[in-house]
């Protein structure tokens, strides 16, 4: 069984998810993901095998040139999504996405972006938001770290001025009004 190339309609290649990995993890037999990085093919090749009383393992195969054997179903997905994608993502600022936070989606917009991290602001329910910082480079939003409207590090703010997103909507929790982006020099 072959899950597919990550290939979309128009011929370009979509970023390799977890559930990607993990569905063709899943399968009693071999199974094949591929993607074209850099305009070469990228194939990885796995399969899930009992041990005897302990569960299972998965092998994967990087391009038949590396084989590695996992003992956890998410270290495995985690290696075959990360290099399927080699640190690609398909976030840039003013992107309008969701993110999951308190038992619901909420609209966000991400801010800025710097290598395989986001800064994301999201909105909650009454008015107010949050900053959140991700990790995107396994093509999807883990939360990494919380910041504050007042306590933004200086390397988002010259992110966030870069990609003229100053219009952030700075109504924290806490805040009785609303928190203007701050000009630094």
């Amino acid at each position: 069984m072959d899950i597919g190339t990550l290939r979309k309609e128009d011929g370009s290649y979509r970023v390799c998810r977890r559930f990607d990995a993990s569905a063709a993890l899943s399968t009693e037999h071999v199974t094949h993901l591929s993607r074209m990085v850099d305009g070469k093919p990228r194939t990885v090749a796995m399969r899930k095998s009992i041990i005897h009383g302990a569960g299972y393992n998965y092998t994967v195969d990087f391009d038949s040139i590396a084989s590695n054997t996992y003992g956890n179903l998410r270290q495995a997905c985690d290696d075959v999504v990360n290099y399927l994608n080699q640190g690609a993502h398909d976030y840039q600022p003013n992107d309008a996405i969701t993110y999951w936070s308190n038992r619901a989606r909420r609209d966000a917009t991400v801010l800025a972006v710097i290598d395989d991290e986001a800064l994301i602001e999201y909105k909650m329910p009454y008015g107010t938001s949050a900053l959140i910082k991700c990790n995107v480079r396994f093509g999807d939003l883990r939360m990494r770290t919380n910041y504050s409207y007042h306590k933004v590090p200086r390397k988002w703010l010259l992110a966030i001025l870069e990609a003229d997103m100053t219009n952030w909507i700075g109504m924290g929790r806490r805040s009785i009004t609303r928190i203007p982006f701050p000009i630094q020099s």
